[in-house]
């Protein structure tokens, strides 16, 4: 939106400030009970492109580990978990260079989202 409308702002990414397991800090952690917060970093172990999958690997290899890994959290409802370009979020890259896993879903009625900047 900013390169978009040409908005005279600089964005400057950060990290994420996370718990000591993952999970991106949020009051809404607060929501989860106790098994749905013992399940709930497999929303980051999914935006850190699947968890299970080394090396550089095409998005869609990346993609189908996301899935696995979500199958092993059984509170988990995911609502999407998409890999896209880091610089435009409309592109589907072709590569593992600078993309960005992200994922959202529900642990009881708690939503939380992540995602992370690899390449």
């Amino acid at each position: 939106m900013v390169r978009d409308l040409d908005f005279p702002v600089e964005i400057i990414a950060g990290p994420t400030v996370r718990e000591a397991d993952g999970l991106a800090l949020s009051s809404r952690n607060q929501h989860l009970n106790a098994e749905e917060r013992t399940q709930a970093p497999i929303i980051r172990q999914v935006a850190a492109g699947g968890g299970t999958v080394e090396g550089r690997h095409p998005p869609r290899k990346l993609l189908a580990a996301a899935w696995q890994k979500i199958e092993s959290a059984s509170l988990a409802r995911i609502d999407y978990a998409e890999i896209v370009g880091a610089e435009d979020p409309q592109t589907a890259p072709n590569d593992r260079s600078m993309v960005a896993p992200r994922g959202r879903g529900f642990f009881g009625q708690t939503r939380l989202i992540d995602n992370i900047l690899l390449g």
